[in-house]
């Protein structure tokens, strides 16, 4: 009898997860909440207090692990919500795992909770391209049938081994993982902390039928194992936008040994589950970036300018926010757009690059990854970010750039290095360089005061 989760020394049985939820209920006896604000650091017990605020009927609000203490407090202000994390029921989690159950009721406990999940919603946050953050509100109901879809997708079997490197905080993405081990009556294994060493150890003990991994922790994980540790698995995924080519030539060689089939993952990460895949050949025929046909249920079209639009139930529903909605990114038929350009050659759809967000600014489209990629592109500069900002009561295109040295790039530079590659109507009015921000693994800065009052150069 298999765990649904477990992450080295951590089980839970349906059975659990049902006991959770009514514990957690019952803590909450007396209150109005109906939105619980999930502390996550990412991990097998973060999962499980998230599959039991479901049970409970719930709806939890999954942040992203690297959100302070302020967001999600904000968060939790905006939505009357409760914050919860593990930490809050250790001795609880503690006391569940050592019940022991017999087979019929795991059984009967396992129904019982694909029934309950059929009907909960959770809540994501998440940012869109250079956009600020948002509440993403979906069905789980969904997520149980892309959890079929993925199973089948990579071939996966009755009792399948799950491993991932994602946390379990980070997205709609990791609930469908979790979901799709709870479908086959599998087990899923959760590496959080990058302990590569333990994680390898494990890889080579349980041999799972399927590993998925984030662009970044790849490359980590391939410098410090080997590529040849990831070759006794059954199916690897790698997704996300932020994939590159040191990563496609990993998979390459990875798939070229010929016991185990790569994928690179294909969709909206924070807005819905997978959407197709593609096997990196070593030997293919097909361009850089094919993304191969899609997966059951998924409708695939290219727009009239070139940008790659899904149809499907999967995927996730938007909620308003800050009086806005992003409800842009779809069309009214319920096309969804991926931001990804590239055309369909037969059945496979081919990615040539990125549409990015476009807004305007004096009737005049501008692309703001399209100037990022352009400003990067400058030796020294390894981060850049554009946005519409009203300074003085005045709308300007503005470029935040990053160099690996402040001061070591003048903005005159920068300016007259963009001028020359963009039309002047196109390009920023002002540019800035940002001496402090974060920058995540696709390179993107990610601006963390307010820089209204920094000295521009016009």
């Amino acid at each position: 009898m298999r765990p649904v989760l477990q992450s080295y020394d951590a089980k839970y049985f349906a059975s659990d997860l049902i006991s959770l939820g009514a514990l957690i209920r019952l803590r909450l006896v007396n209150s109005h909440y109906k939105i619980v604000v999930v502390g996550c650091c990412g991990g097998v017990n973060d999962a499980a207090i998230y599959l039991g605020l479901l049970v409970a009927g719930l709806t939890p609000l999954l942040i992203s692990p690297s959100a302070s203490v302020e967001q999600a407090r904000d968060a939790a202000n905006r939505l009357d919500a409760y914050i919860i994390q593990a930490s809050d029921f250790q001795s609880e989690l503690k006391a569940i795992q050592k019940t022991g159950h017999r087979k019929d009721e795991e059984v009967a406990a396992r129904q019982g909770l694909i029934k309950i999940l059929g009907k909960s919603f959770v809540l994501c946050q998440t940012s869109g391209t250079s956009g600020p953050p948002s509440m993403v509100k979906h069905s789980v109901a969904n997520a149980l049938k892309n959890a079929s879809a993925h199973l089948e997708s990579v071939n996966a079997k009755r009792g399948a081994i799950f491993v991932t490197s994602l946390p379990m905080s980070f997205s709609f993405q990791c609930l469908t993982l979790v979901l799709s081990a709870v479908v086959c009556n599998g087990t899923l294994h959760v590496n959080p902390d990058a302990d590569f060493q333990r994680l390898s150890e494990s890889l080579r003990d349980l041999e799972p039928d399927f590993v998925n991994f984030s662009p970044a922790f790849l490359r980590s994980y391939c410098r410090s194992e080997g590529i040849s540790s990831l070759t006794k698995v059954g199916c690897l995924t790698v997704g996300g936008a932020s994939i590159s080519t040191p990563e496609i030539e990993m998979l390459k060689r990875i798939n070229a040994s010929g016991r185990t089939d790569a994928f690179v993952t294909y969709g909206a990460t924070e807005c819905g589950p997978r959407i197709s895949t593609a096997r990196i050949l070593a030997s293919r025929s097909y361009p850089e970036g094919v993304i191969g046909s899609p997966i059951r249920g998924v409708d695939m079209k290219i727009s009239p300018v070139g940008v790659i639009m899904v149809k499907t139930s999967y995927l996730g529903l938007f909620e308003k926010k800050d009086r806005r909605t992003a409800s842009c990114m779809y069309e009214s038929d319920g096309w969804y757009e991926t931001g990804d350009t590239g055309y369909q050659d037969g059945h496979f759809f081919v990615v040539t690059g990125r549409a990015g967000r476009i807004f305007s600014h004096k009737d005049i489209k501008i692309i703001p990854e399209y100037i990022e990629s352009n400003v990067c592109n400058i030796p020294g500069i390894h981060a850049s970010i554009v946005r519409l900002e009203k300074i003085l009561g005045v709308m300007h295109v503005v470029c935040y750039y990053q160099c690996e040295k402040f001061g070591m790039i003048p903005v005159e530079a920068v300016r007259a290095h963009v001028l020359n590659q963009i039309p002047a109507a196109q390009a920023p009015t002002r540019f800035c360089e940002v001496p402090e921000g974060i920058t995540t693994d696709t390179g993107k800065l990610a601006i963390q005061k307010d820089f209204s009052e920094a000295i521009f150069y016009d």
